[in-house]
């Protein structure tokens, strides 16, 4: 009796950004590491002391999917290879043209040697094993194309208000099955009242993404490649969709600005004490 294959997991960290939001803050600013008065890329913001791309290689790392990750660098692209060094391989986004440009640039190093594709921001400092793990069972048992992990929260308020810039979830008309994202720049207002945002944690069949990412065109307000409209395609083929709803938004946290980061130190905190 033949044993089964074991499926392989290929890891993507988006990693490319500067993180020109942030540019009011002293822990965010110049970064005179490189001489050149340049601030830091985004990932390399420290949340509790430890630079967000670390926190997010730590539960890569410990959620052992057993392949080196790849992170796409960008923005002062050797200051991110200096602090994760050999723990990942490398694709560089040369162009800063949308999260589905990025995921492309990685594709020559995966392309093959994965089927299942894990997709995770190097900006979602509260990134934790537990919850990669849960998305990689969840794409498995739903035997989806795409599974994306969603939150949904009763405002926008207090700390709720990092998200209120995500792209926004539309469901269908009986509201059981995702239609589509929709980012919050090309949302309209009644869409933007939507509570179900994408959190930007995603599992990809892996010859799907590598097939669909060449369908991708750039959106007519930001010229960009979103990877969310990856979700709009996929129920046109009239593929599967799984949505895995976090019960706990706290572990959805992304971060752009000063404030979110404080926001993100904060929760980060309180999770430290249980």
């Amino acid at each position: 009796m033949k044993s089964k294959r074991k499926i392989k997991t290929g890891v993507v960290i988006l990693a490319a950004g500067k993180g020109t939001r942030m540019n009011h803050d002293p822990r965010t600013g110049p970064a005179r590491r490189d001489g050149t008065g340049q601030r830091l890329p985004k990932v390399l913001v420290p949340v509790g002391g430890v630079p967000m791309i670390l926190r997010v290689l730590a539960a890569v790392e410990a959620a052992k999917f057993g392949t080196k990750p790849i992170i796409v660098v960008g923005y002062k692209k050797e200051l991110v290879t200096d602090i994760v060094g050999k723990r990942a391989n490398y694709a560089c986004q040369r162009r800063q043209l949308g999260t589905g440009h990025a995921v492309a640039a990685a594709a020559p190093l995966l392309k093959g040697r994965a089927d299942e594709i894990l997709i995770v921001y190097g900006d979602h400092p509260l990134t934790s094993r537990p919850l990669l793990q849960k998305l990689v069972r969840h794409h498995r048992k739903t035997k989806a194309t795409m599974s994306l992990i969603t939150v949904t929260v009763e405002d926008f308020r207090g700390p709720r208000r990092v998200f209120y810039h995500w792209g926004r979830i539309i469901r269908n008309d009986t509201g059981n099955f995702l239609d589509r994202c929709i980012e919050f720049k090309n949302a309209t207002a009644r869409q933007r009242k939507i509570k179900e945002v994408n959190s930007g944690y995603y599992c990809f069949n892996a010859k799907w993404l590598w097939s669909a990412l060449k369908q991708l065109k750039p959106n007519s307000i930001s010229e960009e490649y979103y990877l969310t409209d990856l979700m709009g395609l996929a129920v046109s083929e009239g593929r599967r969709v799984a949505p895995l709803p976090l019960t706990n938004w706290h572990e959805g946290i992304g971060v752009n600005t000063a404030e979110e980061i404080k926001i993100a130190e904060r929760v980060a905190a309180e999770k430290s004490k249980i």
